[in-house]
């Protein structure tokens, strides 16, 4: 091995698997709780969106990278390339690989991001607090689409809840239906007026004001 494992265990069995021309080996490795874990801040709610990935209560702001969308033209000149080519020659199988090492390479930082965002997240807050997306209702609009594959809501859900779970924290999902972003957080008064492309408001019975600044 190149390196030492990262998690110290029994070591359990290991699979391995090949994907865009590159070996992998997953090793499983048994593991006791962690104990009394201290988290640094006690709760948050969190608001997952195109622009911005993640946008929390208290301010924090995670930029959403978008991977795939800013190597879109790349992406298009590699299946054009492999469209052009005789299907079953060497040039193509040449191009093939190429179209799958680009995917594996996005697939790989895209999943570098979200655990350093949710391992952060899950070791900061002891509750979180986020909403229950549609993801598949969403993924139907066609010009959403692959933005929303970019940003992995349903992924960051995933890995939030088992990384809260393993280290004693909890993740609570409030109903999609739930006017979360039209509560006052300060007074509790809803605001109705509020659409869906309005990204700030002040409360009109507090003063209070609401926005990504």
């Amino acid at each position: 091995m190149a390196e030492a494992l990262r998690f110290s265990g029994k070591i359990m069995g290991a699979v391995v698997s090949r994907a865009a021309g590159r070996w992998y080996v997953s090793i499983s490795v048994e593991m006791d709780r962690p104990g009394s874990f201290q988290f640094p801040r006690s709760s948050a709610s969190l608001d997952m969106g195109l622009k911005r990935l993640v946008v929390l209560s208290d301010g924090t702001q995670y930029e959403n990278q978008v991977l795939l969308r800013t190597e879109l033209t790349h992406l298009k000149r590699l299946n054009r390339r492999l469209s052009r080519r005789q299907k079953g020659s060497t040039r193509w199988w040449h191009a093939k690989d190429q179209l799958a090492r680009f995917h594996g390479r996005i697939a790989d930082r895209r999943a570098d991001h979200l655990h350093k965002l949710t391992t952060g997240l899950a070791s900061t807050y002891e509750v979180l607090v986020m909403e229950d997306l549609n993801v598949a209702g969403m993924l139907r609009n066609h010009h959403l689409a692959l933005s929303l594959a970019d940003a992995s809501f349903g992924e960051i859900r995933r890995q939030l809840q088992y990384k809260s779970d393993w280290l004693g924290g909890r993740v609570v999902v409030i109903d999609r239906f739930y006017p979360s972003s039209q509560l006052c957080s300060v007074c509790g008064v809803k605001y109705s007026g509020l659409g869906l492309k309005d990204r700030e408001w002040t409360c009109q019975n507090c003063g209070t004001y609401h926005g990504d600044g």
